[in-house]
């Protein structure tokens, strides 16, 4: 009769490894608390150091060591071999694999958290395995360097213990049950088999999620499972609908990116989800130092927070709510010490409220502030009054407290204490950039005791190629939706068939970009009905789209609506509907106006208000025309009839060279804001960061991916009792190998 060891732990071990590799293997097991037997099942291999080994693990291991011959190599014979002659619990483990201090101790946790656990599987490295199976548990796909592997699984463990599905991988824990009954079905063809028979029992499989198996080339078989085994689909069916692992893998994934370049600083970005010239800078300021920064992007939503990472051909998402049991001030700390940022960009906080500011301060992080808009020194935004004037940037209290009156959504705000607020943001801030000079002196007519500096916008990397066509139904959906600020919301860029308009006399006016009210909006409509009243030579071309009409054409012409474009169409859009001048009627007087730049490279010359950004980059560059900010309607017009004259052609010609003179130094120079985030973004800065919160990542991860978070199977804090820092782990594993070596 075969002789049954002791009901502890088998840790069996194919014998398909090299002398060190098995002897490294062995080697990570000195530290376990977890009581254990070594069992070595000898396949019929040829290694001559073999015999060397046996001699020295018998002689110096402190565990019960049994050897086996299999009736041939591999990973399922040596599993039923050791199936017959052990009486306890199994972890199949090849040899060709590196595994992390206390791996053994965290999947026999794993396996005691839950009576209803039959088999425990790990993360792995590979980046191939068993189809659908072994790929399901791997987080690479790409090599990364193995200390980082073991720092990421360190740093983002909770661990929760989710259900795994089918579990195929190199290092595997079984019950006694399953194997048993395994035995009894033949089932041992494929380490998926042996799951779906842990199904069959009702118990699950799950993920030790704080254990990863580390593979070498080609190191581990789990067998092929069979596709029309109804009980492998079954046991992989049983995660659900939604993967509990995803949210998991994501974490894992983002942490490892940081990790692959934790040299970099890091850069998180702070913006609305409502696109525009916001949009465009902060993607400019991502493209421009990709290479000397990580960069990552916290969304204001209504109802939550949005952290989008961008990296290594993926995107993950992590959301935290605003409102209800799971919202807190803490979701900037905790990303902050997790991702180890830096620098805080904040672009806008439009939408935002008193919670980030807390979060902002409670994470004590350095950061800046762009003032892309006015939010901070009036919740209207563009500083347009209740009459839908520009204020001219009174500071007066009781001015702005009867001008937010007027407006039913504002009409309870205390506008003393909203500047209060934000003068304590901005003079925490390293810096509050105003992209142009009339943007800093408006900031600094709030806030004197503010760090603020005019900081222009660079012009970025080359134009992107165009975006697939959007439904038009999509775009008028998002319009219509737009309910809360009267900029219209951002729709994805799109080629659209060129309207007809006659060739006769009349000259074509453009209009670019997306035309909300503060755009001049209203004044477009104004302006057609004065063309049609006073029979002028002109028609408006608006290449883009308003907050009424995304793509439309008047019956007599007058006013044409493109729709939305891509920023490269615009100069084959201006000849196509001979286009010869843009304006530009804002009622506000813009940070700086990334449209202009689009038409000055096609060529075209603007017509703009005599102030703000807009004024004073075309009285700079001389490509266009500036009109006193109060003309009306009439004045407008008038002007236009004038600079698109024949009579008026070389004019019209000079301002159009100087427009692409103007655009061309523009791209030419360097991006400032490299040389801004030099200054304030120090490496390092975030060392003395603790991740106080790897549970509310996950539940951030969980959140974006529809899955309800599980519960921590026990405080984050106890998971990494049992680790030692890489550099005496190593050192250790080393010391005891020497000594093993003949």
């Amino acid at each position: 009769m075969t002789r049954r060891t002791s009901d502890v732990v088998a840790v069996v071990v194919p014998q398909a490894g090299t002398h060190a590799e098995v002897a490294t293997l062995i080697a990570s097991l000195a530290q376990q608390a977890t009581p254990y037997r070594l069992v070595l099942v000898d396949g019929a291999t040829t290694e001559l150091r073999q015999g060397a080994l046996r001699k020295r693990l018998a002689a110096r291991t402190a565990a019960s060591c049994v050897w086996l011959r299999a009736r041939r190599p591999g990973a399922l014979p040596a599993l039923a071999a050791a199936a017959a002659e052990a009486s306890g619990d199994v972890v199949l483990v090849d040899p060709r694999i590196r595994l992390p201090a206390g791996w053994l101790d965290r999947l026999q946790r794993c396996a005691a958290s839950d009576p209803a656990i039959g088999v425990v599987g790990t993360w792995s490295t590979a980046a191939s395995g068993a189809p659908g199976f072994a790929t399901r548990l791997a987080i690479g796909g790409r090599w990364h360097r193995p200390d980082d592997v073991d720092d990421a699984i360190a740093g983002a463990a909770i661990p929760v213990y989710p259900n795994a599905g089918i579990v195929a991988g190199p290092c595997v824990f079984i019950r006694r049950a399953v194997l048993d009954a395994a035995r009894a079905t033949n089932a041992f063809t494929s380490l998926a088999a042996v799951t779906a028979v842990a199904h069959r029992l009702g118990l699950r499989s799950a993920l030790a999620d704080d254990v990863v198996a580390q593979h070498v080339p080609s190191a581990f078989d789990p067998g092929e499972p069979d596709p029309a085994d109804a009980n492998v689909g079954a046991a992989l069916a049983a995660v659900g609908a939604h993967d509990p692992i995803a949210p998991l893998r994501t974490v894992l994934a983002s942490t490892l990116a940081m990790l692959d370049r934790r040299d970099l600083p890091g850069v998180l970005h702070v913006a609305h989800a409502r696109g525009g010239g916001t949009e465009h800078f902060l993607r400019n300021a991502i493209a421009v130092t990709g290479d000397a920064y990580r960069h990552y992007v916290l969304r204001i939503h209504a109802d939550r927070w949005t952290l989008e990472d961008a990296g290594d051909d993926r995107f993950a998402v992590y959301d935290w709510p605003r409102a209800g049991p799971a919202a807190g001030d803490g979701f900037l700390r905790d990303a902050c010490a997790w991702l180890r940022i830096d620098l805080v960009h904040v672009h806008s906080l439009v939408g935002s409220g008193d919670d980030f500011l807390r979060a902002i301060e409670l994470a004590a992080v350095a950061y800046l502030y762009s003032a892309h808009d006015m939010y901070v020194p009036c919740p209207t935004i563009y500083l347009i009054d209740s009459g839908g004037r520009y204020c001219r940037a009174t500071t007066d209290l009781a001015t702005c407290t009867a001008c937010l009156a007027g407006m039913p959504a504002l009409a309870g705000v205390d506008v003393a204490g909203w500047r209060e607020r934000y003068a304590r943001f901005l003079a925490r801030a390293k810096l509050v950039i105003g992209p142009s000079p009339w943007a800093a002196a408006t900031i600094r007519t709030y806030y004197p005791d503010a760090t603020v500096e005019a900081v222009p916008y660079g012009s970025g990397p080359p134009l992107p190629p165009p975006a697939p066509d959007a439904d038009a139904s999509a775009v008028d959906a998002l319009l219509a939706a737009d309910a809360v600020d009267p900029t219209p919301a951002p729709v994805p860029p799109t080629s659209r068939p060129i309207f007809d308009l006659p060739r006769d006399a009349h000259r074509h006016v453009g209009v670019l970009g997306a035309v909300g009210p503060e755009k001049g909006s209203r004044r477009i409509d104004a302006m057609v009905e004065r063309i049609r009243e006073r029979d002028l030579p002109l028609r408006i071309v608006v290449i883009g789209y308003t907050d009424r009409e995304c793509r439309f054409q008047s019956d007599d012409r007058v006013l044409t609506v493109h729709g939305p474009y891509d920023r490269g169409e615009v100069a084959s859009l201006c000849d196509a509907y001979r286009v010869d001048v843009l304006a530009f009627p804002s009622i506000w007087p813009e940070t700086f106006c990334y449209a202009m730049s689009e038409g000055w490279a096609a060529g075209r010359p603007a017509l703009v208000p005599a102030y703000g950004a807009l004024g004073d980059r075309v009285s700079a560059t001389q490509a266009g025309w500036t009109i006193d900010p109060e003309a009306d309607v009439d004045a407008w017009l008038d002007r236009l009839v004038a600079v698109t004259a024949p009579a008026h052609a070389d004019d019209l010609a000079a301002k159009a060279e100087n427009a692409r003179a103007a655009d061309a130094a523009w791209r030419a120079a360097p991006d400032p804001i490299a040389a801004v985030y030099a200054r304030f973004a120090r490496r390092g800065a975030a060392a003395a960061h603790a991740v106080e919160a790897r549970h509310a990542i996950y539940a951030a991860a969980c959140r974006a991916a529809g899955v309800e978070p599980l519960p921590a199977a026990r405080a984050p804090a106890a998971a990494q009792t049992d680790a030692t820092p890489a550099a005496g782990r190593r050192g250790g594993w080393l010391g005891w190998l020497r000594s093993l070596a003949p």
